[in-house]
């Protein structure tokens, strides 16, 4: 799973949270660290540095690689929702693209990854 990573940098609005996390388990992800509570007050030069060194972690859909298919986010999704809303959707956020995890799995790989953070 880690030794297939990709940097690879891509619209805000081609990034989707993976429809198989379910609400428990986004909420665990979307956890604020405390020096991010107020990210109103910090510049985008800032924030743009936090989702650099915490790029979402994303992977294709399974169907088939359009370039206009989704990517579906599984970890770092509180840099993701930082981004989405205080960025428009057009810029280009750096991202960490994995291989694409069995659905069942997709649980267990993105607590893999916020567990590894830590």
């Amino acid at each position: 799973m880690l030794k297939e990573r990709v940097s690879r940098k891509v619209p805000l609005s081609h990034i989707e949270v993976s429809r198989y996390l379910p609400p428990a388990v986004r909420r665990l992800l979307l956890a604020r660290p405390p020096f991010l509570q107020a990210i109103q007050r910090m510049t985008d030069d800032a924030l743009k540095a936090y989702i650099l060194q915490h790029p979402p972690v994303v992977y294709e859909a399974k169907r088939g690689k359009k370039h206009d298919d989704p990517l579906f986010c599984i970890a770092n999704l509180h840099a993701l929702y930082i981004a989405k809303n205080r960025f428009h959707g057009s810029e280009k956020v750096h991202v960490t693209l994995v291989k694409a995890p069995p659905s069942q799995q997709t649980n267990a790989v993105a607590l893999f990854f916020a567990l590894s953070a830590e």
